[in-house]
């Protein structure tokens, strides 16, 4: 990781302890390090990656949730896989 600083995911949180989503360090380890990794575990980080997105926006004030909303029903193309679009979470 440390050896790896720009090509490896940024963080989502940097402090004492730093924290990544796993979808993005699984994909940088099948891409960078050619490691085989199970794609139903990718598949649950990238929903689990999502879950965690909707959440966090549930805890913004309205104005910003519905610009976050109408944005995301406005791109055809906001999903991470074929036929799981952030939109139909809201």
């Amino acid at each position: 990781m440390l050896n790896n600083i720009t090509s490896f995911p940024a963080p989502i949180h940097e402090g004492k302890v730093s924290l990544w989503h796993l979808s993005n360090v699984l994909a940088w380890f099948k891409k960078e390090k050619n490691h085989v990794i199970d794609n139903q575990l990718i598949d649950i980080a990238k929903a689990n990656m999502q879950l965690n997105f909707v959440k966090e926006v549930s805890n913004l004030e309205p104005a910003l949730q519905s610009k976050i909303i109408a944005g995301s029903k406005n791109k055809k193309s906001n999903s991470y896989q074929e036929g799981c679009l952030l939109s139909d979470w809201f």
